[in-house]
């Protein structure tokens, strides 16, 4: 059985800006909890937030009131999912350390593999990030990946795409984003709204 995984980050890497960078991800353990998600996500288009969302090509989580998010989750309890976020605190010694001295593309790669290694994956799967690397650094990703987490990966697929295509992504986003409020700003409100669906690691 082959897994879906999608990610997205919110925050920066750089060594000015937000005090934090997440990376979340959403996991389906086959296409038709993916698809249940899709139609949740359709729904809200077509009906209840019709007039809000009808301007925007993608559900994105600072543009999302509180009564989109708190919909989403609340309804995304009926779907078998489970999202994981890693939490890199740029205000760590260590972490200021790795910002100094290592390229961004570098330092998300090793969140992404940190964070599949708290997954603690089994089954072959389908990973889908949203577009942070360049393409040309997709080639050497997959290698790293290979030699991180081992022969899983030469039967796995991995993207790197644009948001806009992928309501996993979409909602990845509305995760990451959702954490970057509990750290960044101290509101947990999003985050209780998924219950224990959502588990957070540490870089």
């Amino acid at each position: 059985m082959t897994i879906l995984i999608f990610g997205d980050e919110s925050g920066d890497l750089g060594l000015k800006g937000s005090h934090y960078f997440i990376l979340s991800s959403v996991i389906f353990s086959d296409e038709n909890e993916y698809k249940k998600l899709k139609y949740l996500l359709k729904n809200v288009r077509r009906h209840k937030f019709h007039k809000i969302l009808k301007t925007q090509k993608e559900i994105k989580g600072y543009k999302s009131s509180d009564e989109l998010i708190f919909y989403l989750f609340e309804k995304s309890e009926q779907i078998d999912f489970k999202a994981y976020s890693i939490v890199f605190d740029k205000k760590e010694i260590t972490n200021r350390l790795m910002l100094n001295n290592h390229n961004q593309y570098s330092i998300y790669s090793k969140l992404v593999f940190k964070l599949l290694k708290g997954i603690n994956l089994k089954n072959n799967f389908n990973l889908i990030l949203d577009q942070f690397i360049l393409p040309t650094n997709e080639k050497d990703f997959k290698k790293t990946m290979i030699d991180e987490l081992g022969h899983l990966v030469h039967k796995s697929k991995i993207h790197h795409s644009n948001s806009e295509k992928w309501k996993g992504i979409q909602f990845a986003d509305l995760i990451a984003w959702s954490c970057f409020q509990r750290f960044e700003r101290n509101k947990t409100k999003y985050l209780e709204k998924l219950k224990d669906k959502h588990e957070n690691f540490y870089f």
